[in-house]
């Protein structure tokens, strides 16, 4: 990182530490800063960087704060083959956030990723009361991009049947070109806007 790209960063980090700030958008953020031309370029760059390290977050109409002052914590996702998760934070020393299966949308297991703190749990899962409970609201890195399994389809689609059973939902593939048998098989999986919280979506590479 640049001199610059560090002085950045520390402005920014100083202006969503404020006992006064109120969340701001980009646009928003460059004016506090008065930040004009190339420098306003790479607040929107430090903006990026800091939110993928999980150091501030993004809420409604794209404003940022930091993680504590919206019940947000980042960390590693682990998944049970039941479904349901825990969320080890990556701030040294917090306590393990439970994660129902319902809420942990396309997230898998190993995947660093943004929770929100939920305050109204059900009675019915509050089994421990000092453990708290939250929902994934967004993935900032996957732990894998492919994944092992085995090839199934139906009338419409093909999927893959995980190998790993904290894996806990099928993989929608679409193949490429050629007519595929059901066998063990690695897709690659990617990200996509279609998919509900019960699917995943993916492509299938096979060599020749």
């Amino acid at each position: 990182m640049t001199k610059d790209g560090r002085n950045i960063r520390e402005k920014v980090m100083a202006l969503l530490r404020a006992p006064d700030y109120r969340p701001r958008d980009r646009n928003e953020i460059a004016h506090a800063l008065d930040a004009k031309g190339r420098n306003r370029v790479q607040v929107r760059k430090t903006l990026r960087d800091l939110e993928r390290a999980g150091e501030i977050v993004r809420i409604r109409k794209n404003r940022y704060v930091l993680p504590s002052e919206a019940d947000l914590i980042t960390g590693k996702l682990s998944i049970h083959q039941a479904g349901y998760g825990f969320l080890v934070p990556e701030k040294s020393g917090e306590p393990d956030i439970f994660v129902a299966a319902e809420n942990t949308g396309t997230a898998m297991n190993g995947d660093r990723v943004v929770v929100r703190i939920s305050r109204d749990v059900p009675q019915r899962r509050a089994t421990d009361r000092h453990r708290a409970e939250g929902r994934v609201i967004r993935i900032l890195e996957r732990a894998r991009d492919t994944i092992v399994g085995t090839l199934q389809h139906s009338k419409n689609f093909y999927y893959v049947v995980p190998d790993d059973p904290r894996i806990v939902h099928d993989v929608y593939v679409q193949p490429q070109g050629r007519r595929l048998q059901t066998a063990a098989t690695v897709p690659r999986f990617f990200d996509s806007p279609f998919h509900s919280c019960f699917q995943r979506a993916g492509r299938l590479s096979m060599n020749a």
